[in-house]
């Protein structure tokens, strides 16, 4: 089959693989008076519409947070583009928490929000920039899939129409399978800069991620370093940028960054990282709609240890190509495409060695590249 193929077509294919009725395009902001959140088909849905959802965890206590304070940060991220934020309280978040849904709501943001108690939890599911809530933080160091499972059947008896989540921290040889299923989503935390695993690591739990909540029913969602270890540095702008597109390549269906504040620092400080985040947001926008609802092929060895990896993903928003360099060293790129005609380069991409269905060259240490199929 021809990798350009009719919306039409695209959009039944969609319905087919994740076993739903035909979706309503994909939203990147919300504005509706009222919202309906349910995951389906390994997607989260707003009001029947695919959500990804691309954004920052933010530490609201941190460094003797305010009110005031997360206020402005989520002005800041609306800003920059970004369209959801995951919080925790300051001190009492039942009483901060209307003013902060009626702000995200005024700018276009949803909130997942952490440590709120039940007896709060109707009052503001009722606010419609409440994306859900976050059920544990770190659930394989903090919890058991049974409990998990119980606090998913409080919160859900209580905001039926909202999101649960979990974060967790999968790895190769530990796939903590009990937490799929437990609650909507699931969220894998990777933070390899400055610790003891080298930045393709992100991919293969990416991958593993996916693969899982998939056999479940789950949103995979990618919860990545933006932060710096006691003693070490941030990820580069190039780092991040890897990281993201090695996350997006395995199929997530959302990217949170770890975190906009963490202690006294916010990731703004960092320019140049914070700019790339920018840059991100706004790329992810455009992929986003295919991301969600497009059929993923992959076109590189899915053993560990490829140094190159890369898919193509066709559907309602066009066909794009992801090729990612995951080592900091240059690798040959070789790919064969027999059905593609051209690519054309998106995001700043070099203009591409194709010939006769071929795509050659070589990938610069750590590059990204993202190419239009036509």
């Amino acid at each position: 089959m021809s990798p350009l193929r009719p919306l039409a077509t695209c959009l039944a294919l969609g319905a087919l693989l994740t076993g739903c009725a035909p979706l309503r395009p994909a939203v990147w902001t919300v504005d509706a008076r009222q919202t309906r959140v349910t995951a389906s088909g390994g997607r989260i849905l707003i009001n029947g519409q695919p959500f990804f959802p691309f954004g920052f965890y933010h530490v609201s206590w941190a460094d003797q947070g305010t009110p005031q304070i997360r206020l402005n940060d989520l002005d800041t991220l609306a800003d920059a583009g970004f369209n959801v934020m995951l919080t925790e309280p300051v001190r009492e978040a039942e009483t901060e928490m209307p003013a902060l849904l009626a702000e995200a709501h005024r700018r276009g943001v949803m909130v997942l929000a952490h440590g709120v108690q039940p007896r709060f939890v109707r009052e503001l599911a009722a606010q419609p920039a409440l994306l859900g809530f976050t059920l544990m933080d770190d659930s394989n160091y903090n919890s058991t899939p049974p409990a998990v499972a119980d606090l998913q059947a409080t919160y859900k008896a209580l905001a039926p129409d909202k999101l649960t989540g979990i974060t967790l921290a999968l790895a190769n040889d530990r796939p903590e399978s009990g937490f799929f299923g437990v609650s909507d989503s699931v969220s894998n935390m990777s933070y390899p800069i400055g610790g003891t695993d080298e930045i393709a690591v992100v991919y293969g739990v990416m991958r593993q991620t996916v693969e899982q909540a998939a056999r479940r029913g789950v949103v995979p969602l990618a919860t990545l370093q933006s932060f710096a270890w006691p003693g070490q540095r941030r990820p580069t702008p190039a780092e991040l940028r890897n990281m993201t597109y090695q996350a997006l390549l395995a199929g997530v269906k959302g990217v949170v960054y770890y975190s906009y504040r963490s202690g006294g620092n916010r990731v703004t400080d960092d320019a140049p990282l914070w700019q790339e985040t920018r840059t991100l947001a706004a790329e992810v926008r455009r992929l986003s709609p295919t991301l969600l609802s497009g059929a993923r092929r992959e076109l590189t060895a899915p053993a560990p240890g490829q140094p190159v990896r890369a898919a193509q993903f066709s559907g309602p928003g066009g066909s794009y190509l992801l090729v990612v360099n995951t080592t900091p060293r240059p690798q040959a790129l070789r790919l064969d495409l027999p059905r593609v005609r051209r690519l054309n380069p998106l995001f700043g991409a070099a203009d591409p060695e194709f010939r006769r269905g071929q795509l050659g060259g070589v990938l610069g240490a750590l590059e990204v590249r993202v190419f239009e199929v036509r």
